[in-house]
């Protein structure tokens, strides 16, 4: 899903919600929250990295073999939060 899909999806479900907002302004703004997003979350150390009410990413550092040698590498796995019903 890209940002200008999740805006039509906003649009959508809570249509009050942006207001006189643009389009294009509102799919800039999501663009950019889920660039720093994905910065955050890459830039970050082992652990628990909590996005409410999206979920949380764990983040762990595992040693594998490549080409004879051991590298490590950066494992994330993503969460989602159980929906509210």
């Amino acid at each position: 899903m890209n940002p200008t899909e999740l805006v039509e999806l906003i649009k959508e479900k809570r249509p009050n919600l942006l207001g006189k907002m643009p389009e294009k302004r509102a799919v800039a703004l999501i663009r950019v929250a889920l660039v720093e997003l994905g910065r955050h979350i890459a830039e970050a150390e082992e652990g628990v990295v909590k996005v409410p009410p999206m979920g949380t990413f764990r983040v762990r550092m595992v040693e594998k073999e490549k080409d004879g040698e051991n590298v490590t590498v950066k494992h994330i796995v993503f969460l989602a939060a159980k929906p509210k019903e």
